[in-house]
């Protein structure tokens, strides 16, 4: 992992203090067939609720953030803020813009501004051995 990686995951900074950030997620990577990203379900860690996974994927330009909402249910979200593009960063529960300060819940909703939009929701399907994320 590089140091702008480790960074990126592992450390929130705020008035000069370091909060960690990668306790609750895991970076994960998986196959692109046909416009569908798909991951094997045994290399994720979602048997146990709240699970929040970030799908960093090379092909994509900007990371997918998985949530289960329930058993058997996961919600994607586009990691790109909807008021300027920027890529966002998973802060404890919410996602943060580093460019001008918008919030977003997990679920993608708008919990601060400047943006106004939620985030863009992927479909999603699970079964026994992929979770499979629709790109389009």
């Amino acid at each position: 992992m590089n140091r702008k990686t480790f960074i990126r995951q592992c450390t929130f900074i705020t008035a000069g203090i370091a909060l960690p950030a990668c306790i609750v997620t895991q970076s994960r990577q998986g196959l692109i067939k046909n416009g569908v990203l798909y991951l094997v379900r045994s290399n994720l860690p979602m048997d146990k609720l709240p699970a929040t996974v970030i799908i960093h994927q090379p092909e994509l330009a900007f990371p997918i953030l998985l949530y289960q909402t329930e058993p058997e249910k996961i919600l994607a979200i586009w990691m790109k803020c909807t008021h300027q593009g920027v890529e966002l960063q998973l802060y404890g529960d919410k996602l943060v813009c580093q460019a001008h300060g918008s919030e977003f819940q997990r679920n993608g909703s708008v919990l601060a501004g400047p943006a106004s939009e939620a985030l863009r929701k992927l479909q999603t399907a699970i079964d026994a051995t992929y979770i499979k994320i629709y790109l389009q």
